[in-house]
């Protein structure tokens, strides 16, 4: 070869590895270079080149998985080849090693061309790791880039929404729905956040536009959908729509052993409850028992639907225990430090009497360690109620002991989310109803402005005897102006002196609003089952003048008093 073809072979070399090195994400142009010589750029770069193939036009994540692993053992200091194997990574489903090498490619000074999609694939696999803070973060720098980028508002979205911060996934929602309004999944992550507000005419709408851009072969987005707008429509009390949606949703399933998606089944059992169907309903919950392990994973939802279909103590048995705090929590993971994040505490309940507040962390129940709400709330369900649970919470940044009293659940489980519409719909009678006390409307006189629904269980317990009032709930939960609905008080009294037999309790209670009192009734007195949860329904009529009240409610027996109330609305 001459001299003069051979400069020129190098100077065509030289030349086709910048571009290489451009499209790869190597450094250039006064950048640190990963790899010293141009000759070993242009190595890496044909590496790059051939895998980017591999993983964009021919998607074949298996070939250029195992050569970009062979590659970065070869050239460890190579940014590109750590970019594009955290790509592979990431298609392979293998996101914790995904996260290693998008860290590593930023490490070694990745060409920031190469930032923006950097760090969409860095925020999916926090996400896919239920690392939400880390993914927020990283779509939060791909933003910083590019603020218009859907990918990004997409995955940040769902990073706040896994969050429980609804209002700025809701933003990032609505601002990529701007960009793009037939995005699927910001359809979907718009309608599950309205779904989460009650807004679920609208949740509907969102979840119909999803399913008409959602291509047939995206099997998981269109379950998610079907499921969504089944849980919209079985709040709304629209039992067929919800059924159907969820026949749908099990089809598009990517499973063999379709029966084994529980939550999708007894979401169909429950609806026909809700249709009167319980022969459906019954072979619906039978088939889903031979699946493995499924009450070791979904053992509160399968005790809902044996609550629902009256078979109590069964339900108590599947989930694990009756005792309740009466908070909401959420995992907290945050500067080394694990527990559970309080989010929302029961008005009136064991959690709000002994003081504990929202932005409280758990870390300890009886000196026991708890990083999880999954280990948390099994202990907690496993005690008795009556007993003491004693919480170390971190408020402050100082750590503090608060006792609380172990409450039983089962006087306000009607309204977890899943039973509610069939208590509202009358397909589900209140739980705990040995016996049950009606009162006619009044006639027409002075009107009681009771409304709303509440569930605000309180306990003053006494050795012997004692009374317990564990909850006052208004249904349904809203009511118009004039209207009569019902007023349902729970509770239960143990006296080991009056043996099986009933015994008489007292009830006063009066509807007071800004602390003044509107009504006071005369005190009523009801013969009841002696250690057995009762409760006694009132069927007022609510008052024609609109506004915000309170009912509150005494029960007294021997001396012994026990309290509750409930703030309302009339429409």
């Amino acid at each position: 070869m001459h001299d003069g073809a051979a400069k020129t072979w190098i100077g065509c070399s030289l030349a086709m590895g910048l571009v290489l090195m451009s499209l790869c994400g190597c450094g250039s142009s006064g950048r640190p270079n990963p790899l010293q010589g141009n000759f070993l750029d242009v190595q890496v770069s044909s590496i790059v080149f051939k895998n980017k193939t591999l993983i964009e036009k021919d998607q074949n994540y298996d070939q250029a998985l195992s050569n970009l692993e062979q590659a970065v053992k070869q050239y460890p200091q190579s940014a590109a080849l750590w970019y594009w194997l955290g790509i592979a990574r990431f298609h392979k489903a293998m996101y914790d090693q995904a996260i290693v090498a998008f860290d590593q490619a930023f490490a070694r000074k990745l060409y920031s061309t190469y930032h923006l999609s950097a760090y969409q694939f860095l925020g999916w696999s926090h996400f896919r790791q239920r690392q939400y803070p880390k993914a927020i973060q990283a779509h939060s720098m791909a933003l910083k880039l590019d603020p218009r980028c859907v990918t990004s508002l997409d995955g940040r979205a769902w990073s706040y929404a896994e969050c429980n911060m609804e209002d700025a996934a809701l933003k990032d929602f609505e601002t990529g729905l701007e960009i793009d309004p037939r995005h699927e999944s910001l359809l979907r992550g718009k309608a599950w956040i309205l779904h989460r507000r009650k807004e679920h005419a609208q949740a509907v709408d969102l979840f119909t536009q999803a399913l008409a851009v959602i291509p047939s072969q995206m099997s998981v987005s269109l379950a998610d959908a079907y499921e969504g707008r089944a849980a919209a429509h079985y709040d709304q009390g629209h039992f067929e729509d919800a059924r159907n949606d969820l026949t749908a949703a099990i089809d598009q399933a990517p499973v063999e052993n379709r029966a084994c998606l529980v939550p999708l089944v007894v979401g169909k059992a429950l609806c026909s409850i809700g249709l009167g169907d319980r022969q459906t309903a019954s072979q619906l919950l039978d088939g889903v028992q031979n699946c493995k392990d499924v009450v070791g994973q979904y053992g509160y939802l399968l005790g809902l639907a044996a609550y629902a279909m009256g078979d109590r103590e069964k339900a108590w048995s599947l989930m694990g225990g009756r005792g309740m705090l009466g908070f909401d929590g959420s995992d907290y993971d945050r500067e080394g430090v694990k527990g559970v994040s309080v989010q929302s505490v029961t008005a009136g309940g064991p959690a709000a009497q002994a003081g504990l507040s929202a932005g409280d962390v758990i870390v300890k129940l009886n000196g026991q360690s708890v990083v999880a709400t999954r280990e948390f709330v099994p202990l907690v369900r496993k005690m008795e109620p009556g007993t003491e649970a004693k919480l170390t919470v971190l408020r402050a940044g100082s750590e503090k002991e608060i006792p609380v009293q172990v409450a039983s659940a089962e006087p306000v489980l009607e309204n977890d989310r899943f039973l509610l519409p069939l208590v509202t719909s009358g397909a589900l009678k209140p739980a705990g109803t040995s016996s049950i006390i009606v009162m006619d409307a009044p006639q027409p006189g002075p009107e009681l402005n009771v409304a709303g629904a509440g569930t605000l269980p309180a306990y003053l317990m006494s050795p012997s005897p004692s009374l317990q009032l564990d909850s006052v709930v208004v249904a349904p939960k809203t009511v118009a102006a004039g209207e009569t609905f019902d007023v349902i008080v729970n509770f239960i009294v143990k006296d080991p002196d009056a043996g099986q037999k009933e015994v008489t309790i007292t009830m006063n209670y009066a509807v007071s609003q800004d602390g003044r009192v509107i009504r006071q009734f005369e005190p009523k007195s009801f013969p009841v089952p002696n250690n057995e949860y009762s409760t006694i329904t009132r069927n007022p009529r609510a008052a024609k003048a609109k506004g915000e009240y309170k009912m509150d409610v005494e029960l007294e027996y021997r001396n012994q008093k026990a309290t509750g109330s409930v703030d309302f609305t009339i429409e």
